[in-house]
């Protein structure tokens, strides 16, 4: 039906995305004791959304051996099925096998190797016949590990007439032996 000013309007269901075409979108008027029928056509260009969406990581600031995950949602506008396709992760340029975005709509990778340095992460979500592809990335901090320190009171194979000191091993938080020591005065 007509509003009060004389208009008439539909919100179709969404649009397919047209490549190179056009939906052809018509409209007809049956008239009434003062106006006669017409009909209007015209066409309408339906193109790929730009999904939203944020590259984010586990574990702010991380440390040397942390397990790290970092995942990206792709999200669509509202009222509309969201993202579909793969998110191709990189480490400092170095692009890692592509995952499947879940029932979620979430791709992650994980990752246990990053140095104590910084670090440049991204992740390129493919697109789909919906949505263009999208290319993020982030700055990640991983921080230096602080070893632990076991003492034993064992000696340390000291010469005859040499005082004895005790020794001990050094090992990462993960359990890694990275070397032994011996107290000093």
């Amino acid at each position: 039906g007509l509003n009060a000013g004389g208009q008439a309007s539909i919100t179709p269901s969404p649009l397919a995305v047209t490549s190179g075409g056009s939906h052809s979108i018509s409209a007809v008027y049956n008239g009434d004791l003062n106006y006669q029928t017409t009909s209007r056509t015209t066409s309408q260009s339906i193109n790929k959304a730009t999904p939203g969406g944020t590259l984010i990581s586990s574990g702010t600031p991380s440390t040397y051996g942390q397990n790290v995950t970092f995942t990206l949602t792709p999200t669509g506008p509202g009222g509309v099925a969201g993202p579909t396709g793969t998110v191709t992760f990189s480490v400092d340029g170095n692009q890692r096998p592509s995952q499947p975005l879940n029932a979620s709509g979430q791709a992650s990778f994980s990752i246990n190797t990053l140095t104590a340095s910084g670090h440049n992460i991204s992740a390129n979500y493919s697109g789909d016949s919906n949505f263009q592809s999208r290319f993020q990335s982030m700055s990640k901090s991983v921080n230096k590990e602080t070893p632990a320190v076991t003492g034993t009171e064992a000696p340390n194979h000291s010469n005859a007439g040499q005082a004895e000191k005790p020794g001990g091993d050094i090992t990462t938080t993960l359990g890694e032996p990275i070397g032994t020591g011996a107290v000093s005065d």
